[in-house]
């Protein structure tokens, strides 16, 4: 399975899978520049902070891809984001989900649960 980096020119694609999901799409201005995605199949980030944490964010996958491939191409994404974190020296990937599916990735990889909470956002407007 072909995983690549994430370029501003599939940003169309992962909209349609959140269109698919009666899901709000995203700006790629948002996204991390760090982003991989298995094209037709899913895509996940790696956000940079200014400290030694980074976090694991925006996976989605394509809805109508047979679920075996969704879930090989979570897998291999998450494992490649892992390894530029080490590479990146970071001390802490955090990640979350109210996705069943990711949150047992997140163990499987070797994550501990911290708890559940809710998660706020504001857009800041210029």
């Amino acid at each position: 399975m072909e995983v690549r980096v994430f370029t501003e020119e599939d940003i169309d694609e992962i909209n349609d899978w959140f269109d698919d999901r009666n899901e709000a799409g995203i700006s790629a201005r948002v996204l991390s520049r760090t982003g991989l995605i298995a094209p037709g199949v899913a895509c996940g980030f790696l956000f940079a902070t200014d400290s030694r944490i980074c976090f694991l964010d925006f996976y989605i996958s394509n809805p109508l891809a047979p679920k075996e491939e969704r879930a090989a191409a979570f897998d291999e994404i998450t494992r490649r984001l892992i390894e530029i974190a080490k590479e990146r020296d970071y001390s802490l990937i955090f990640g979350a989900s109210s996705h069943k599916s990711i949150q047992e990735r997140c163990v499987k990889f070797g994550f501990t649960h911290q708890g559940s909470q809710e998660v706020y956002t504001m857009e800041i407007k210029k």
